[in-house]
């Protein structure tokens, strides 16, 4: 079992302990879902909140945990997670601004990772209650915000330049080439995302140790702190697997109905800018990698699912979906960012 907490109190390091401890004598039934969805251990009350690929528990103690367990015979997920806290224990260990967790227990013998609870909220959080809710003058902390986040993933991404890791298993260009081998049929837009990315391919851009799923619901924040969550398919990989993933999410808010964008966009900017404080990237290869992120979510959801898109449960214009399609496309950087300066 690796101890991957940048530091421990003692009083947090003896409750890792004896958690660890419960969960190792109890590890089968947890994994299988055998104990329960509720149980009571030693005081320790375990909450199963779900399970298939993984079984993930709440773990409330002392303070609150949570414990993930892969449930099958793949466990790169947990691999993953390892090899993210260990980037942070030993290369990124952070400044005052990194949110790390209080602790973190790893065993890949047994096949777990503990973690005590990040505090703060997910980035959407703070961005769709600013946007709907924030006077503008509260809107700047929402800015703020964004700017710390984009400086933690720039100095995360200068600090991995020359991390060995393993590859990405799963990046934004291959995942685009399985989506469309899968899709029976294309429409009209469909193949000209294939024809595009047979003249862009191989997507070459600069590499990094990266955390793989950069969504920003895997973003917490909390006070002038920022982190990520779930490292499963961290890796060695083009940076701007991370940074497109995060973008596309706050570009994706201009197709949702009666959604205020520009102030979405203008989180996006100082996300940017916060970026380039601390290291630099090459507009050309955001925008493609914006469009690998994007093109794939259209393929899944008109070309496979072919279901009603949302952007978080909001429903999407899907004039103003088609209209993102074709900038993207065109290469027009102009109208796809709204006019921020990349």
């Amino acid at each position: 079992m690796e101890i991957l907490s940048r530091q421990e109190s003692p009083g947090i390091a003896r409750e890792a302990d004896r958690l660890c401890r419960i969960i190792e004598e109890r590890e089968t039934a947890l994994r299988e879902g055998r104990a329960g969805k509720t149980a009571k251990v030693e005081n320790a009350a375990f909450q199963l909140l779900q399970i298939g690929r993984n079984a993930v528990y709440r773990i409330d103690d002392a303070r609150r945990w949570f414990l993930k367990l892969p449930c099958g015979k793949n466990w790169k997920g947990l691999e993953g997670e390892a090899l993210g806290f260990r980037f942070l224990k030993t290369v990124f260990p952070g400044a005052e601004y990194y949110l790390h967790p209080a602790a973190v227990r790893i065993s890949l013998k047994k096949g777990y990772i503990l973690s005590a609870e990040v505090p703060g909220s997910q980035l959407n959080y703070h961005l769709y209650r600013g946007c709907f809710r924030a006077s503008a003058k509260d809107f700047k902390k929402v800015e703020e915000m964004f700017r710390r986040c984009g400086r933690v993933l720039g100095e995360f991404h200068r600090a991995g330049a020359n991390y060995p890791a393993r590859p990405l298993a799963s990046g934004l260009a291959n995942t685009l080439e399985r989506r469309l081998a899968k899709a029976e049929r294309l429409d009209a837009r469909g193949q000209e995302i294939a024809r595009w990315r047979q003249a862009r391919a191989p997507f070459a851009a600069e590499e990094s140790f990266v955390h793989g799923n950069c969504t920003y619901r895997n973003i917490f924040v909390h006070g002038d702190q920022a982190g990520l969550i779930d490292f499963e398919t961290s890796g060695r990989g083009s940076l701007y697997n991370d940074l497109a993933r995060v973008c596309s999410d706050v570009l994706l808010t201009r197709t949702a109905l009666f959604f205020p964008w520009k102030r979405a966009f203008s989180a996006l900017a100082a996300l940017l800018e916060g970026y380039k404080s601390a290291y630099s990237y090459q507009p050309e290869h955001l925008l493609n990698y914006i469009a690998l992120y994007i093109f794939d979510r259209y393929i899944q959801v008109y070309g496979i699912k072919k279901e009603r898109e949302t952007v978080s449960g909001v429903p999407v214009s899907r004039g103003k979906v088609h209209r993102l399609i074709d900038s993207l496309l065109e290469g027009d950087a102009a109208s796809v960012f709204g006019g921020i300066r990349l």
